[in-house]
């Protein structure tokens, strides 16, 4: 095993294994690093075969992942050695590497809280395979004790789930523990409420402008709150044909939309003394974008401010009123569904719900 200094600093190993001989650069590392590299490389040569101790599992868990690439490659660490095996850098990896810049910001956010639920409980350095069904289990009710709903406690356990799915497809582990586990897959559907024009109305008397755009953008435009809402740009609102283009962050793509009239006032009033920016909101709203948690946490102090309480399912029961809103009013359930982001199947499950005025017009129908 020899270290080789090039001139601009970086360090290479270089050494012989089954007769062939490997040069691979470890990077512009200080020396004291490159013989530790050097060292844990000869160990994996002399005990070739055998699996890794702990100590040697978690410094592969913590190299560079090209690093151990190239440790696959010469045959001295197998595939799954090649990624981390502990939960912290693992859920780290997948998120950064399939999903970051590929699902929305808030679809990131989500793993990011649930990641942190995890390993609160289970430990960041916790090995993959040391997760069991009895230790989900009690991860389960952990989160049911906290006071969180079941749609809450079963969001946690789906991400999880898809984490450790995607350690059985990179070989890291040889099942998914959840195959076995069945989780509540109870919505917050029964628990929506119709947020009716009154109490939107309460609340815009006690909003700014911006918010007041904000909120009938999601309870009369269906719009995400708030991926959709604070990431919309003026030159997707058409005034004159009545319409926005609004790119739906959870499916990545454009969606047109019309634009209903409390929503065209509020717009109206903010492009009236809009600077020359591309956005509709300005930068300290947009950053909801980053911590949409925050973002709720304000809407809800405007509902209490406005004497109300907030509702369940907070901008997801205002969306659901538009889209019953719509329903009620005969547009077509195909393009409730293009406008609401939805398929078919879940615009009609969601908005074709009998209204009680609908029940009472029924029940006094004549049929002969």
């Amino acid at each position: 095993m020899r270290i080789v200094r090039q001139p601009n600093g970086i360090k290479k190993l270089d050494f012989f294994f089954h007769s062939k001989r490997y040069r691979f650069s470890i990077g512009k590392v200080a020396m004291d690093l490159a013989h530790l590299y050097a060292s844990n490389v000869t160990k994996l040569i002399e005990k070739h075969g055998s699996s890794p101790d702990d100590t040697m599992t978690l410094w592969l868990d913590n190299i560079d992942p090209k690093i151990r690439s190239k440790l696959v490659s010469a045959g001295l660490i197998t595939n799954s050695s090649a990624y981390p095996g502990r939960l912290g850098e693992w859920w780290k990896y997948v998120v950064d590497n399939q999903y970051t810049g590929v699902k929305s910001s808030g679809t990131v956010t989500l793993y990011n809280q649930s990641k942190k639920k995890a390993i609160e409980f289970f430990a960041s350095n916790a090995r993959l395979e040391s997760i069991s069904k009895g230790k989900i289990e009690e991860f389960r009710v952990s989160l049911v004790r906290k006071g969180m709903a079941t749609s809450t406690v079963g969001g946690h356990l789906r991400k999880l789930k898809t984490i450790l799915n995607w350690a059985v497809q990179y070989e890291l582990i040889d099942k998914n523990p959840f195959n076995t586990i069945k989780i509540d897959n109870k919505k917050d559907k029964e628990n929506k409420v119709y947020v009716s024009s009154d109490k939107i109305n309460k609340l815009l008397l006690v909003c700014d402008p911006y918010w007041q755009a904000a909120i009938c953008l999601c309870r009369y435009a269906g719009m995400r709150f708030p991926s959709d809402v604070f990431g919309l740009e003026w030159d997707r609102v058409n005034f004159q044909n009545e319409t926005i283009v609004i790119w739906r962050q959870k499916t990545q793509r454009d969606v047109l939309i019309p634009m209903t009239q409390p929503v065209k006032r509020t717009l109206g009033v903010l492009y009236d003394y809009a600077d020359s920016g591309e956005f509709v909101f300005p930068d300290n709203m947009r950053a909801y974008l980053k911590y949409p948690a925050r973002a709720t946490s304000r809407l809800v102090a405007f509902i209490r401010k406005a004497g109300m309480e907030p509702w369940p399912v907070l901008t997801n029961s205002m969306r659901t009123s538009y889209g019953r809103d719509l329903a009620d009013h005969g547009a077509p359930i195909q393009d409730i569904a293009k406008w609401m982001d939805h398929s078919v199947d879940v615009a009609i499950k969601n908005y074709q719900l009998p209204a009680e005025k609908q029940m009472k017009k029924v029940s006094k129908m004549e049929l002969d």
